[in-house]
């Protein structure tokens, strides 16, 4: 596993690298966490961008260190394509899928209708989302919080809420994955 080798390894790292790699293994820790609450009831969201990818990988991993009956190819990971996505988005989510042997589901509806259908039809009780400090709709939101009023009932899963916008791209280049 490429997430946690990177992590482990001593390489003489300077200060930002060393709390980057605490801040990998509290995501992490948090991934597990939500396994162990939500095991068969959990979803990822996954559009492509950099933050969602940073949660496939952090998510892959702690899969990984859980050591379970629970494999990632058998989690709910779903995307809403827009009409307006780059192809280049689109055909990464596709090959990501494929790569990772994925059975994405792709919701052409409302954001409030998907997330209705996961819910009711799909048993999603938690969503693993890339939601960072910075983004305009975190205000208030924790490492795990309810969806809001209005919405239907999941718990939202967001385990690198506390991350920066030079963690993202440095998670990037210390792990050597694939991005759009």
């Amino acid at each position: 596993m490429e997430v946690v080798k990177a992590i482990e390894k001593d390489a003489g790292d300077d200060e930002h690298t060393t709390l980057l790699k605490r801040k990998c293994q509290a995501a992490i820790g948090r991934l597990r966490r939500a396994i162990a609450l939500y095991r068969d009831s959990i979803a990822l969201s996954f559009n492509g961008g950099k933050d969602s990818t940073i949660i496939l990988h952090l998510l892959r991993a702690a899969l990984a260190l859980e050591g379970n009956d629970i494999k990632f190819r058998d989690l709910c990971v779903f995307f809403f394509p827009q009409e307006n996505d780059f192809s280049e988005i689109t055909a990464f989510v596709a090959k990501t899928a494929e790569r990772y042997e994925l059975d994405l589901l792709r919701f052409n509806t409302s954001f409030k209708g998907g997330l209705e259908t996961l819910v009711k039809e799909n048993g999603v009780k938690a969503i693993v989302l890339g939601t960072r400090e910075s983004d305009p709709n975190a205000v208030g939101q924790g490492f795990f919080c309810p969806s809001s009023e209005g919405w239907p009932p999941f718990m939202r899963v967001n385990p690198i809420l506390d991350w920066s916008y030079r963690d993202v791209w440095d998670f990037m280049q210390l792990i050597g994955v694939e991005y759009c």
